[in-house]
C-alpha cells in the first residue's frame, strides 16, 4: 500500500499558513506575485502593553515598518514601468531624494562609533526609512485627533501627540550592539545602525522640527532637507 505524502494532505492544507518569509523578522514584506503583505508577530512591540488607552503608540512602529515595505515595492515596481519615460518620471524623484540622503548620512557621525557610515550600501535602505515616515504620521495623526480632544498619554501629558510619534517610532530603533561588531556593521552592512534611522530620516522631517521646536539651523532642523513638505 502506497503510503499518502503529508504535505500534500488535507490536514498539511488546512493548516498551511501560506508564510513565504522568516517569521520572526521584524519587518513585513511584499514579494512576488504581490497579492499578500506578509506582517510577521515580531513588527509589534510585545514589551508594550496591548490597553485599548495605548493601543495607539503600536502605530509609529507598525505603521512605519509597513509603509517602508509598501515603498520598497514602488521603488521597484517605478524601475518596472517608468525609468526614462519623462523628465520627472518617479525614478528620477526617487534617486534625487536617495541621493540627498546619502550625502548628508555620509556627513553624520555616530557618538557610538568612530567609523564612518557606508552608504553606498545603506542609502536604499535610507530612503525607504525616509519616505515611511511622512506616511506613517499621517496615519497616526487620523486616529490622534479624533473625537473631541487630541490623544495624549496620561503618565507624560507634557507630551503632545506629535512627540509622542516621533517618540515611540525612536523606541522601535533602540539597540544594544557590541563596539566591535558596531563598526563591521557601519562598513559593510546594507542598512543603518539604530542612531542613523532615527536621527538621519527625522532631521529631513519637517513635522518633526515643528514638534519639538527645533531652532532653524540645528542639527535636527538643517536648512536644507531631501523631503518636501
Amino acid at each position: 500500500m502506497m503510503r499518502r505524502n503529508w504535505l500534500s494532505s488535507d490536514w498539511y492544507r488546512q493548516y498551511k499558513t501560506g508564510w513565504r518569509e522568516g517569521f520572526l523578522k521584524a519587518y513585513p514584506t511584499l514579494e512576488a506575485p504581490y497579492r499578500n503583505l506578509e506582517i510577521p508577530l515580531a513588527v509589534f512591540d510585545f514589551v508594550m502593553p496591548n490597553h485599548a488607552s495605548i493601543q495607539l503608540l503600536h502605530v509609529p512602529r507598525v505603521a512605519s515598518r509597513v509603509y517602508r515595505s509598501l515603498y520598497r515595492f514602488i521603488y521597484y515596481w517605478a524601475y518596472t514601468f517608468y525609468f526614462h519615460t519623462t523628465a520627472t518620471d518617479p525614478v528620477s524623484v526617487l534617486e534625487n531624494i536617495r541621493g540627498c540622503l546619502q550625502v548628508d548620512y555620509a556627513s553624520l557621525k555616530s557618538p557610538f562609533s568612530n567609523v564612518t557610515l557606508n552608504t553606498e550600501r545603506t542609502s536604499l535602505s535610507d530612503l525607504f526609512d525616509a519616505l515611511a515616515i511622512p506616511a506613517a504620521f499621517d496615519a497616526f495623526l487620523a486616529e490622534a485627533v479624533k473625537g473631541s480632544s487630541a490623544f495624549r498619554l496620561s503618565g507624560a501629558p507634557s507630551f503632545t501627540h506629535e512627540q509622542l510619534f516621533f517618540l515611540y517610532y525612536a523606541f522601535g530603533h533602540c539597540e544594544n550592539n557590541n563596539p566591535d561588531f558596531l563598526d563591521k556593521w557601519m562598513s559593510q552592512g546594507s542598512h543603518s545602525p539604530g542612531w542613523y534611522r532615527v536621527n538621519g530620516p527625522l532631521r529631513h522631517f519637517p513635522a518633526f522640527a515643528d514638534a519639538f521646536k527645533c531652532p532653524e539651523g540645528s542639527f535636527m532642523n538643517p536648512p536644507k532637507k531631501c523631503l518636501r513638505p
